[in-house]
Parts: structure tokens; sequence; C-alpha cells
């Protein structure tokens, strides 16, 4: 049992201040009997109040959170993703490459005095191996969804929802106490203020129906009314005092306030009857304050068992836009994750992979060819610059799409890094398409540069009335399955959703082979297949 409240011992202090200010002058027993029933009477609108208030705040919480616009909701929630994962691509990658760029000058300054530019070269490539960790471990966090966008938690609403119903049909510890209470009281009453017509076991019996009220509290209702009868008929009525109202509002508040039906009413409209008519028939004096008592006491446990229904399912309904809201957003945030993987994977791990071999080439060069160290260094601050700017034009910044100057870009600086490239193009692609092409050629061409050392990549881009035919081979090794990752997988994703088809795998006379057709209209072709 939980201890009183301040408020709730403001009550009864009221409450028993005011009896003795209206009995003053009366017998002691009566001001006893007058504070009881004024606190009891001041808790009870207390609880009432309170029901109604809370019912009224669930209900206001419910049309809150229906109000709430659903895209509204995932795109905030997008957005502070964006902004999470912008700060951590910032604070990492970024950073990395920044790191890259402010030791080009010092080799191109070692370069310009003829120093040796090695040890800046030797950094440069150390710090592309950090960046590329760092990389990884970016790519970890963002595709598992580390951290998810915050969210209003759900309340477990059908829990204790279902909690509340089975402390209803249960009997407690507090019960037995409730119910040990009223009988040494009501025994007590009987057998210190006897009166002729009225027996203490009755009285007794009347006080045991307490305990079992929330298992069964039809059937205690009509037992109780039954003894009242009973006691009527054999002229051994239930003793009234402190515990007579006691008793019958208890068992009214039982099966008025959990969810009055027709045969709950009917029970309690004959409990009723049954504990107004003993007091007249028994003491007719207090028949009128136990007809008021009791009925305030009905009146009561319906409002609140009212109330108590109408918050339940306010919060039910809460708590189902709740969930949708945050199932949406959790959706949209991880679609976002994703989106976001992609580019950084294809801007970072481009550039990343492409300057470790530009400085490498560039080192061992020196000092036999200083202009081909010169050109490596160039690269390589040309290469950063270019992912720098790329980061900024992503799904998370601002900026313009990939042009086929771009395509022809990424071709010059690999070419540049030492990987052979044969470029044949024949058409050029609708401009929607440009930045599938885009990607595709530039993880194409990096998965040459780290896996086919040495070998000739092909890229033939052609382009008619109604589809782009791309692909990109290789003359090296061969790989006899594609590699999963953010790489190929990303590509798929692409292709995909402009109806194109993507397939990789080993090609028709070695080496690797990535081919893709990209519909100009989406209903053309729709599909992706992977040999």
């Amino acid at each position: 049992m939980r201890p009183p409240r301040l408020a709730e011992v403001g009550l009864v202090t009221a409450g028993f201040t005011a009896s003795v200010v209206l009995t003053w002058g009366d017998p002691w027993i009566d001001l006893f009997f007058a504070g009881v029933l004024l606190s009891s009477l001041l808790l009870l609108a207390r609880h009432v109040g309170s029901g109604v208030l809370r019912s009224r705040q669930a209900r206001r919480h419910e049309q809150d959170v229906a109000a709430i616009d659903r895209d509204e909701a995932v795109r905030d929630a997008v957005e502070q993703e964006r902004g999470r994962l912008s700060a951590e691509i910032d604070r990492s990658v970024r950073r990395s490459l920044l790191a890259v760029g402010r030791l080009v000058p010092r080799a191109e300054a070692a370069l310009a005095t003829g120093a040796d530019p090695r040890p800046e070269l030797v950094a440069i490539q150390a710090e592309s191996r950090a960046a590329m960790a760092e990389l990884r471990r970016q790519l970890g966090l963002i595709g598992s969804g580390s951290r998810a966008v915050d969210v209003l938690p759900t309340p477990p609403v059908a829990e204790a929802v279902q909690g509340k119903s089975d402390r209803l049909r249960t009997i407690n510890r507090s019960d037995v106490i409730l119910t040990l209470t009223v009988l040494v009281l009501s025994v007590t009453e009987a057998l210190t203020y006897a009166e002729p017509g009225s027996a203490w076991w009755t009285t007794g019996i009347m006080a045991l129906t307490v305990l079992p009220r929330r298992l069964m509290p039809v059937a205690t209702v009509l037992a109780g009314a039954a003894v009242l009868l009973l006691g009527a008929m054999l002229d051994a009525a239930v003793t009234d005092g402190f515990s007579f109202p006691i008793i019958v509002g208890l068992l009214l508040w039982s099966v008025l306030e959990v969810r009055p039906g027709m045969v709950s009413i009917a029970s309690a409209a004959g409990l009723y009857t049954a504990a107004i008519g003993s007091r007249f028939a028994h003491e007719p004096e207090n028949g009128p304050i136990n007809v008021l008592v009791l009925g305030i006491v009905a009146v009561s446990a319906l409002i609140v068992g009212h109330s108590r229904r109408v918050r339940e399912h306010a919060d039910e309904g809460a708590g189902a836009h709740e969930a949708e809201l945050t199932s949406a957003r959790e959706r949209a945030t991880e679609r976002t994750r994703q989106a976001m993987a992609r580019e950084l994977h294809d801007v970072a791990s481009h550039a990343v992979s492409l300057v470790a071999v530009q400085a490498g080439a560039a080192e061992l060069a020196w000092p036999q060819d200083p202009a081909a160290t010169r050109a490596g260094v160039q690269a390589v601050g040309e290469t950063v610059s270019t992912a720098l700017g790329e980061l900024d034009v992503q799904s998370w910044g601002t900026g313009s799409a990939p042009a086929w100057d771009d395509i022809e870009r990424i071709v010059a600086r690999l070419q540049g890094a030492g990987l052979d490239i044969r470029l044949t193009a024949s058409g050029r692609p609708p401009d929607v398409l440009l930045p599938v092409v885009h990607r595709l050629v530039q993880e194409a061409l990096t998965n040459v540069l780290k896996h086919a050392d040495g070998a000739i990549a092909y890229v033939t881009i052609g382009s008619d009335e109604q589809c782009t035919h791309l692909e990109v081979t290789d003359d090296g090794p061969g790989r006899t399955v594609a590699q999963a990752g953010f790489g190929l997988a990303g590509l798929e994703d692409r292709v995909t959703a402009v109806g194109g088809r993507l397939l990789v795998g080993p090609g028709d006379g070695g080496g690797f082979a990535l081919r893709a057709v990209l519909p100009h209209e989406p209903t053309q072709l729709r599909g992706r297949a992977r040999p």
C-alpha cells in the first residue's frame, strides 16, 4: 500500500476540522462520524475530479498525436538524421581528406626547392590508410543504423490495460488488510453498540463480502444484498454505524466502476435498495444519510469508470498513432542512412584509393623522374579537392548532379594514377541518367585499380533512342564472385531505381565485367540480375 499523499492528508484534516465546527457541543461519537463522512466525501470528490481530468488530458494527447502530419514528421526525422550523419562525416572522413590536402603543398614546396618529397608522400599514404580504416568504420556504423533518430516512446498501453484487468480479478494483500479492518470495525460496533434486531454475526458476514469483490463483483454484490435481506427476515439485521456505508459503498464501487452492463447495474440497484430498505426498517433516522452517501458513491463509481475507459481508449489511440509515426520515421531514416552510405562510399572510397595509388606512384618515381613525381602530387591535390567538393553536393549538402564532363574527368584521373583505360562512347545518355552512369564508371574503374593491378580497363558507353548500354571490363585475373558491400550493392539500387538491369561477374574472356542497361523510359525495362 502506498503512503498517503500530502493532499490527501490535507483533505482529511479539512474534513475533521469542518466536523468540529458543525457538531460542536455534540457527543464525540457524532463528531467522529461527521469527520469520517466529510473526509471520505472530500477524498471521493478528489478521486472523481482526478479521473475526469486525466481522461481529458489523455483525449487531448490523442488529438495532438493524431494532428501530427506524418509526412512532416518523416521529413523532420530525415533532416535530423542527415544532420547527425553529416556531423559524423565532417569529424572523420572530411578531416582525413583535409589532412591529406595539407600535406600536398608541403610536398610541392619540397619539389620546388629540390628537396626530397618522399617524407610527405609517405605521410600522405599513411593518412590515406587511416582514412580508409575510418571510412570502413563509418560505413559500418551508418549501414547498421548504429543510432536511430530520437522518437517519442510508445507507451505500453495494451500491457497497462491488461495489468489493470489482472489486478481487478485477483485478491491482493490490500484487499485482505481492508477486509480485516472493516471486519474488526463492524463487529466491534455490533458488540459495543448492540441494538435490538441487529446481530454481530450478520454484520461480520457482510464485512467478509468485501474480500472477493474484485474477483467476482456481481456475485459479491448479490451476496451482500442477500445478507441484508436475510438479516431483516431473521430479525438479525446488519448493524448500522461507520462500517455500514463503507461496506456497501465498496461493493457498489466494485461492480459499477469496472464496466457496468445491465447485469451489473441491476445487481447494484438490488444492493442499493436492500441497503436503504434495511436502514429505514431498522434505524429510520439513519436512512436519509445512507441514501445520500450511497447515492454519491454509486454516481462517482460510474463517473470514474467512464473516465478510466475514455482514458484507456485515448491512450490506445495515441499509442497506435505514435507507433505508426515511429515506424515511418525508422523506415525513412534507414533509407537515408543507406543512401548516405552509398554516396559516402562512392565519393570517399574512390578518392582515398586513388590518393594512395597516386602518392605511391609519385614516391616510386623519385628521384629518377621528378616530373612524374610532381604530376603525381598535383593529381593527389586535384583528387582531394574534387572529393571534398563532391561531399558538399551529396544528399546531405547542396549542389548540381554529375555531368558528362565529370565522367571524363574520372577517367582522366584514373589514367593519371596509372590505370590503362580504353574509353569508347557512341551517343550520350540523357541528363537524368548521368548520375547513375557516373557512379557505375567510378565504382567499376576503382575496383579495377584496387583488384586488378596492371590490367587494361575497357569502358564502352552506347546510347540510342531507347536505352543506354554501359560495359566496363578488364583483362585482369578476375574474381569468381562479386564482393559484397556498399559498392556493387549501391550500384544495384541505383540501376533498379531507374528501371534498369545490372549484371556483374567474371568476364567472357577472363577478368571481371560490369554491364548495365538503363532505359530512357523507366517502363521499358525492369529488374536486375547477377550471374
